[in-house]
């Protein structure tokens, strides 16, 4: 290894190390040993101060560094982080990904805090315009705020909980700066969705057919037992009329076309999956934060039937069958059921909103 080091150096590359105190074994001994002395007192001469390296005729253009990090080393050589999250506080965890195909570059952003982030990205490239590929919904668009300065791009990105994008460089774009304050827009709330809910849950697994919620709450806080340790599918339904009200001048009238209207479920428990189906048009299934579907073009002033379908797991289920005898359980399962084991909310929490661009 220390004769390929030596090689390296003599090939120009710089070295991060610390000085080889002893070989591996005593394979060749002593001759392998007077070897290694021989190579560690020509590579490290000179080497904390990281300067070239001329203890050896043989040695003309590389370094070797024993004093500082990789990173340091780098940095001094204005050779910038591939990518780097700026101004994150010691709480926030982020994790990336950079590959490259042809001449395009694709950076998989991921956001490991269970709370929406803000964060802003910044990528070694420069020249390039950086789009936005959302892995969930397949949308492809530009982002038209950034900044290219210094050899990087700085993109100013939002994340969901525990949310991820992609963010592509393909296209050609030599202005230093974006036309845009922002790359995301904040859907703001024009009408929620009160009063009671029709609930119905699968008599095969204990659940009651029909139940009229009040109000939206979790599963665990309902008397009944039929809903209290049930797991499995519910479905909720409701009708209402569309009647938008909001006091923000930029968004429009309920008259008005224009913009984008979303269904936003707010909090769903407890794995946090459900269908929507609306005025009989299925929407698909959401399955992450926030738990949205675009409904443009789908209201009606009138009579909007609203069908979601709720699926939690089978953890409320094992402990209302816990301490059962085995004919009057609905599981079979060899997983031991904890006495510790407490109920999980469940269920369709919301609040349920109708949203705007």
């Amino acid at each position: 290894v220390l004769k390929k080091i030596d090689a390296l150096i003599t090939e120009g590359a710089t070295i991060v190390g610390t000085k080889t105190l002893t070989t591996a074994s005593l394979v060749g001994y002593p001759n392998a040993e007077n070897t290694r002395a021989e190579i560690v007192e020509k590579l490290w001469k000179n080497s904390e101060n990281g300067e070239n390296t001329e203890g050896s005729p043989s040695i003309k253009k590389g370094r070797m560094i024993s004093n500082k990090t990789a990173r340091q080393v780098l940095l001094s050589d204005n050779i910038q982080p591939d990518c780097a999250i700026l101004e994150k506080s010691k709480d926030q965890l982020y994790d990336w990904i950079h590959r490259k195909l042809g001449e395009t570059d694709y950076y998989f952003i991921s956001n490991q805090n269970k709370t929406a982030t803000k964060a802003q990205v910044a990528f070694r490239i420069s020249g390039k315009q950086p789009e936005l590929w959302n892995a969930v919904t397949s949308e492809i668009r530009p982002l038209n705020a950034f900044v290219q300065e210094n050899g990087r791009t700085i993109v100013p990105l939002d994340f969901d909980p525990y949310g991820s994008c992609i963010v592509v460089f393909r296209n050609t774009n030599t202005t230093p700066k974006g036309n845009s304050v922002s790359n995301f827009a904040t859907p703001q709330p024009v009408q929620t969705l009160v009063g009671s809910w029709d609930v119905g849950f699968d008599t095969k697994w204990g659940g009651l057919p029909s139940v009229k919620f009040d109000s939206l709450q979790s599963w665990k806080n309902r008397s009944e037992m039929g809903i209290k340790y049930y797991s499995g599918t519910a479905i909720y339904r409701k009708k209402f009329d569309f009647m938008p009200k909001t006091q923000n001048p930029k968004l429009k009238t309920q008259n008005n076309t224009e913009g984008s209207l979303f269904l936003d479920l707010g909090d769903i428990q407890d794995v946090g999956i459900a269908k929507v189906k609306l005025n009989g048009k299925d929407l698909g299934i959401v399955w992450t934060p926030p738990f949205r579907v675009n409904v443009t073009g789908l209201l009606k002033k009138k009579n909007n039937i609203l069908e979601i379908e709720v699926t939690n797991s089978w953890r409320n289920r094992l402990v209302g069958d816990r301490g059962k005898p085995q004919n009057e359980r609905f599981t079979k399962t060899n997983v031991t059921i904890k006495p510790e084991w407490e109920l999980l909310d469940a269920g369709l929490l919301g609040p349920v909103q109708i949203l705007k661009n």
